[in-house]
């Protein structure tokens, strides 16, 4: 490989690299992972007021008889809502595909300090780049609870 030629494939892949960086940085898990987390905290903590006041432990004035229900309603509510937009689901796949542009990123840059003079390896590492940059995109259709996956059954 001539010197102009690998200048050539630098600038190609370091394109590459610039469209997997900005693939990376539109998966931004941290809404999802705090709606999720504060979700999950929020219910526990509903249960259990909930679990007390209509337990025994005391008695609730007959102006706040309502409470334990409407607590119990809102947990109902927030249980359905996780469930119906699956925060959780959505926060570890926005995790794991900025993990795997990352991991793609350094394939790249790995693929480079690899000597020319090792064409086999380097030919098989830039095949591995190919098959790993094509599994995570086919993955970007497949974001839960959105409606946009893509079977490919029959």
């Amino acid at each position: 490989m001539t010197e102009q030629e690998l200048e050539r494939e630098k600038e190609s892949y370091e394109a590459i690299i610039r469209s997997l960086e900005k693939s990376k940085d539109d998966h931004q898990p941290g809404l999802d992972g705090w709606l999720y987390n504060a979700g999950t905290v929020v219910t526990l903590m509903l249960t259990a007021v909930v679990s007390v006041i209509s337990g025994n432990v005391f008695t609730l004035d007959e102006d706040y008889r309502w409470l334990p229900s409407a607590l119990s309603a809102a947990v109902g509510l927030l249980v359905a809502l996780e469930r119906s937009l699956g925060f959780g689901p959505r926060w570890r796949f926005h995790t794991e595909m900025r993990t795997g542009y990352t991991t793609v990123i350094d394939m790249i840059q790995f693929y480079f300090a690899i000597p020319v003079d090792q064409a086999e390896q380097r030919t098989k590492m830039r095949a591995e780049i190919w098959q790993s940059l094509n599994a995570l995109r086919s993955r970007e259709s497949a974001i839960p609870n959105s409606g946009g996956t893509v079977s490919g059954g029959g």
